[in-house]
């Protein structure tokens, strides 16, 4: 699955530097592995441990989209950093 972002303004590509600043890493990676930890206390849910491929960080190119409140949701595809029964993950990030 692939998103492409574009500012509408300017009409540049819009990434995730420009939209949470430069410590867009730092700031994604917090609140992607708090909302996992959060999720995984739910017995149904499962996520693959650091040192079993799953969640370490994400990477500069990342794919996202701009939900209706104007923040970045953060995509990791099927079977990327769950199992699949998971589906596509998607993971808001608030600035």
């Amino acid at each position: 699955m692939f998103y492409y972002n574009y500012d509408l303004t300017t009409s540049q590509p819009l990434t995730l530097r420009d939209m949470l600043g430069s410590d867009y890493i730092d700031i994604a990676n917090k609140q992607i592995k708090e909302k996992i930890a959060e999720r995984a206390k739910n017995p149904d849910n499962m996520y693959w441990s650091e040192n079993e491929g799953g969640f370490t960080s994400i990477r500069d190119t990342q794919q996202f989209y701009v939900n209706k409140k104007g923040n970045p949701v953060i995509i990791f595809n099927k079977y990327e950093i769950a199992p699949g029964y998971m589906g596509i993950q998607e993971f808001e990030i608030t600035k």
